[in-house]
């Protein structure tokens, strides 16, 4: 196509131009964004937005209708799920690539749509065969979720019930998200064919994946308000995996059949028993961090609701905080819901971080519940940031499959001084045959 990369390049700079693709959630309500050089970190109702670099050269988007060099999406691309973003180009190489570091294009984007807004539907406009761009705000948010909707699996889905044929209504977002026809076209056809083992560096498809894994803790440290302080670990089934991860970096997790022998052991000694963690859980706590404390080595404390809305009793939280400091307990966190997965109720984590950091306490929120719905941001070096947080991807429209996320403190693992939690391929640069003590542990960034 080229005579030479001279002319390919030019060919590329002189077509590309920049390209929002945004994502929406059918759920009642919606959040403002803060804009962070070339993504933002928050869009409706929790759905993440991607900045999308696209050129005509390049390979085409599965229903998106454009043809595009992806920075950096969202893991399963645009909405609200956790699977990692490609850089391809169909002119540069056969296959994907990966961007590890996406550019940022503060450049003013002209947009010059030489259509109307089709009021029934957002599809035919996404699909429009000239070369024309449209900007997301000329669409109504009735039509923003009216295609969101249309890209539901299983949407007109029809099962049998005692009255006939009905049509499936799904209703138990807070339980988990659903599949979208788009995202699982972009897995199959860029992802799916180039899998590989992440920490298999000596193979094509293992560094394309360990890049793209890589990307994508960056990205979601971006989007969640990281730091370079903090740590993100993809683990497991949502929040479950994830705040078990924290106990287990905390050192408090153990088999149900040996936890008693160890609390009777720690009883009998007064010194054991001042560094043994208090943690303070919430009236109405996701059941992943409620039941999991209490089968740990912890001892839990549940702070009451003040009657009045079944908001968290901050007097009390704070007479707790005073009294297990009096007692010489030095080890203290407060693991609250973000938001209550029965009532809705959001809770002021601010002001709850605020209040822990003034007693010497961490602060570790779950948002399975909230982040759908609410902004996150870690700002952990701040008073009223967090030390740890855990996500539940799933719960996401468009999240299905992929892993919990654990986001804290680097201070918190101390990766140094002891082993990982779970010691496995891809947790040490190598393996010391002789002396255990010396292999030495990576920690992804």
């Amino acid at each position: 196509m080229f005579v030479n990369e001279e002319e390919r390049v030019t060919y590329l700079n002189r077509n590309e131009r920049k390209m929002e693709v945004v994502s929406w959630c059918g759920l009642p309500l919606l959040r403002t964004k803060r804009n962070y050089g070339s993504s933002t970190k928050k869009m409706h109702v929790g759905c993440w937005r991607a900045s999308i670099h696209h050129s005509s050269a390049l390979h085409p988007l599965p229903q998106l209708a454009v043809e595009a060099q992806i920075e950096h999406s969202t893991i399963k691309d645009a909405v609200g799920c956790f699977r990692p973003s490609a850089d391809h180009s169909s002119a540069l190489h056969p296959h994907p690539q990966v961007a590890l570091e996406p550019r940022i294009d503060n450049s003013p984007v002209n947009y010059a749509p030489d259509a109307e807004a089709n009021e029934d539907t957002l599809s035919s406009l996404l699909h429009h065969s000239d070369d024309s761009v449209f900007p997301i705000q000329k669409f109504s948010e009735k039509q923003k979720l009216a295609w969101l909707q249309s890209q539901m699996i299983g949407d007109h889905r029809e099962f049998k019930t005692p009255f006939g044929m009905r049509r499936l209504l799904y209703a138990d977002h807070t339980a988990s998200g659903r599949c979208l026809h788009f995202i699982e076209r972009f897995l199959q056809e860029h992802v799916l064919p180039l899998y590989g083992n992440t920490h298999t560096e000596d193979s094509y498809v293992g560094s394309f994946m360990g890049k793209m894994t890589l990307s994508a803790h960056r990205y979601l440290k971006n989007v969640l308000g990281a730091s370079e302080n903090d740590v993100l670990i993809m683990c497991g089934s949502g929040c479950t995996a994830a705040i078990k991860r924290l106990q287990e970096v905390m050192g408090v997790a153990v088999p149900s059949p040996i936890r008693q022998e160890l609390l009777d052991n720690i009883a009998r000694s007064p010194s054991a028993e001042r560094e043994r963690w208090i943690v303070f859980v919430g009236p109405y706590e996701h059941h992943s961090n409620l039941l999991s404390w209490r089968q740990s080595l912890v001892e839990v404390k549940e702070i009451s609701s003040t009657g009045k809305g079944g908001y968290i009793d901050m007097e009390r939280l704070e007479e707790e905080l005073r009294l297990a400091r009096a007692s010489g307990r030095k080890n203290i966190l407060g693991a609250f819901s973000a938001c209550s997965n029965v009532t809705g109720l959001y809770t002021d984590t601010r002001a709850i971080a605020r209040l822990l950091h003034r007693h010497g306490a961490l602060a570790f929120f779950d948002f399975a519940a909230g982040a759908p719905h609410i902004e996150i941001d870690m700002r952990s070096d701040k008073e009223d940031g967090y030390d740890a947080i855990a996500v539940s991807p799933h719960k996401l429209i468009g999240g299905p499959g992929a892993p919990g996320i654990l986001l804290m403190k680097k201070s918190l693992y101390k990766l140094g001084k002891q082993p990982p939690s779970t010691c496995g391929g891809g947790t040490v640069a190598y393996v010391n045959g002789f002396d255990e003590e010396e292999s030495p542990y990576v920690l992804v960034q």
